[in-house]
């Protein structure tokens, strides 16, 4: 029957019950369908078909085109099969259609991508019923269309659906014109059969679900949702580390939403981390799209082009982390997903921020404990270096006199002079244990860190093995800062010979910068060393090694006195810089990782 703006309206289909599904198809597969739908099995599902418009015709311009579908036919009870759904939505004249989405319900959409890749051009029993008058339409001669062919088409695959037993005919008649080589591919009517058979038994499925236990079944889809919530609640509620948190909300979105990707961003005071992803592979969203994600004030928040969500965790203000969820398996369910997903995104967040309460209070632990051994060690330093300096005093003092005497016997006078510059050394030992307590005075004047970190690397560049570069990144300004000059060259000094130590024998480079940074509280209790110093402007030092690197344990350890992972007979050079940055009341941040060198940064309170 005719219809408004061009669209023919075609109806088959034997008396129909009152539930029933309603097809609209293109009429190219009309004899397909009715093939298909004689079978008893789909006695409840009737047909329209749509003229095709594929063949070279203008498209309707009229923007309110639309299917008529029957008044007695419900929404849900309405599907489109094929190009209908395009031509219905264009309202363009000359455009072509993508026929790779029409032969997917009769060849399957793998058989058909590949032949589409080899360059094949697929044809239908329908289409090649008029093949003439197609060309002509589209305005092609013989030799036209064997050019356009020939340039486009690497051959000619019939896909035959066995309802035509002339199309073998047509499809050779048709080579022929366009002189391209050709192959007919038997598929029957299964693929067809099966697709139509999903999409009929999920129409029933829905419909009995409608008529008979609609609201039961969602509020006992519902309370089994919330039971595994409530499971999840005992498991989470014994977790004390994030990364078990994590794969546990991992394991509940994939028992729940069933997607072919998961991804969860770690959010650490506005700092998003590396993503932890599980599924297919794929682009992971920029830190600034995240970050204007978790600003929204939803918690849960649906995705149409991912066919899924994305699910903040905390409040908006401090974020703990991100998921995203893409690709499920029904996405038709998006509302339920949805009220599921903000449930559990209440229970994970309570989790996550539990399991880093419990992370920073062990910290605390550990640096308390740590801070009541440096105490314990400090106290005994002291000790020791007051009575050591008391002994040497003597000692000092009786070679002096010795030397005073022994004029006339040069064997004594050597003697003598050796002990006087043991006793030195000595009481240099002291000193640096004395100064790794911290009760140095504090400087009178103030020392200039550019110009002495210069000095430093000038003196000590000659004396740099060959393969090993020294690079320098100061910022032209002055850089004052309360230590003595002689201890902050020191520091400098130490800082320089372990980077080159670090780099061993091997070729590197070692890296120094100075300048002016600001630095705030987090990052003052993230530091390896910090005494109650509170945010604001530091002046710097960092020295990066391509060296070795170090473990974390080697990193918590490496200012204690006398540590070494090097070789015996080491001393106090860490922790004399521990010692002057004490005094100065500074900062000391170090980050290394094994085979990836280390950089080890001193931050100074500018003075007022």
């Amino acid at each position: 029957m005719p219809c408004a703006a061009g669209v023919d309206i075609l109806w088959i289909g034997p008396a129909m019950p009152p539930e029933r599904l309603c097809l609209a198809l293109c009429d190219r597969y009309r004899r397909e369908a009715e093939a298909v739908l004689a079978l008893p099995e789909f006695d409840d599902v009737m047909a329209l078909f749509i003229v095709s418009h594929c063949g070279g015709e203008a498209w309707p311009t009229n923007p309110d085109v639309s299917i008529p579908w029957p008044s007695d036919i419900p929404e849900s009870a309405r599907r489109r099969i094929q190009c209908a759904k395009k031509i219905l939505a264009s309202n363009s004249t000359g455009t072509s259609l993508d026929m790779d989405y029409c032969f997917d319900w009769f060849a399957g959409r793998d058989l058909v991508r590949n032949y589409i890749q080899q360059g094949a051009h697929l044809l239908t029993p329908g289409w090649l019923e008029s093949w003439p008058q197609m060309l002509e339409r589209q305005g092609f001669t013989r030799e036209t269309a064997r050019s356009f062919y020939a340039d486009s088409v690497s051959r000619l695959v019939l896909l035959d659906t066995g309802v035509d037993i002339a199309a073998g005919e047509k499809l050779r008649a048709f080579a022929d014109y366009v002189d391209r080589p050709w192959e007919l591919l038997p598929i029957g009517l299964d693929c067809f059969k099966t697709n139509l058979r999903c999409l009929v038994l999920e129409w029933r499925g829905q419909s009995q679900t409608e008529r008979h236990a609609n609201v039961v079944a969602r509020q006992q889809k519902t309370l089994a949702d919330y039971e595994m919530i409530c499971d999840l609640t005992g498991r989470l509620a014994v977790l004390n580390k994030e990364a078990r948190v994590v794969d546990q909300i991992m394991d509940l979105a994939g028992m729940l939403f069933a997607p072919q990707r998961t991804v969860f961003f770690p959010i650490h005071s506005s700092h998003v981390g590396p993503p932890l992803v599980r599924g297919e592979s794929g682009e992971n969203r920029p830190a600034s799209a995240i970050a204007a994600c978790s600003a929204k004030t939803e918690d849960c928040a649906w995705d149409d082009a991912t066919e899924g969500f994305s699910l903040r965790f905390g409040p908006a203000s401090d974020p703990l982390g991100l998921m995203e969820v893409s690709h499920l398996a029904c996405p038709q369910y998006r509302e339920h997903y949805l009220m599921i997903a903000e449930t559990i995104g209440r229970v994970c967040s309570l989790a996550l921020s539990n399991a880093r309460l419990l992370a920073r209070i062990q910290k605390t632990q550990e640096s308390e404990l740590n801070l009541r051994m440096i105490e314990s060690l400090r106290g005994v330093a002291g000790g020791v270096a007051h009575q050591l300096n008391n002994i040497l005093q003597i000692i000092a003092s009786n070679a002096e006199l010795g030397l005073m005497d022994s004029g006339e016997y040069p064997a004594l006078r050597k003697a003598f002079e050796e002990i006087q510059a043991a006793s030195l050394d000595a009481t240099h030992i002291g000193r640096l244990m004395w100064l790794y307590t911290g009760h140095m005075p504090q400087a009178h004047t103030a020392s200039d860190l550019g110009v002495i970190t210069q000095n430093v690397v000038d003196r000590k560049h000659p004396a740099t093995p060959a393969g090993i570069s020294i690079e320098m990144e100061f910022e032209k300004v002055p850089l004052p800062v309360a230590v003595e000059p002689k201890w902050l060259d020191d520091l400098v000094d130490e800082l320089l010979s372990n980077a080159t130590e670090a780099i061993g024998e091997e070729p590197g480079r070692i890296t120094l910068r100075t300048g002016i940074r600001q630095v705030t509280q987090a990052q003052i209790e993230a530091s390896v060393f910090h005494e109650h110093q509170a945010h604001g402007t530091y002046a710097f030092l960092s020295v990066t090694d391509t060296g070795c690197g170090m473990n974390e344990a080697t990193r918590r350890r490496m200012f204690e006195p006398f540590f070494t992972t090097r070789f015996m007979g080491r001393g106090l050079g860490l922790a004399m810089v521990l010692g002057v940055m004490r005094v100065a009341g500074g900062l000391i941040e170090v980050q290394s990782l094994p085979g990836q060198g280390t950089t080890v940064t001193c931050l100074f309170p500018t003075p007022a």
